[in-house]
């Protein structure tokens, strides 16, 4: 898993019903993730490569060894995370 598999997760819980955890606090964490790099020192890596794959809309394969992977695993966590961010009315 070259992504973050959380956020699917997170989604998915959520919209069967399973509601009692900050989901407020946790889209924001998930939004956050999937745009911005993590800042050094955080315990969890994040996305590598966000930086490129939010300014192309995919990672290209010449900047990164699993791109199309990466590249899938990215947005199918953006999916899921598009989903909850319409439950929540964003």
């Amino acid at each position: 898993m070259f992504g973050t598999p959380a956020d699917i997760m997170v989604a998915d819980s959520y919209l069967k019903g399973i509601r009692d955890f900050d989901v407020a606090t946790i889209y924001q964490a998930m939004r956050k993730t999937a745009l911005e790099p993590v800042p050094k020192g955080a315990p969890f890596p994040g996305r590598d490569g966000v930086q490129n794959y939010v300014k192309y809309g995919y990672l290209p394969t010449d900047l990164n060894n699993h791109a199309v992977a990466q590249t899938l695993e990215y947005c199918y966590a953006d999916h899921a995370i598009s989903l909850l961010a319409k439950a929540l009315g964003h």
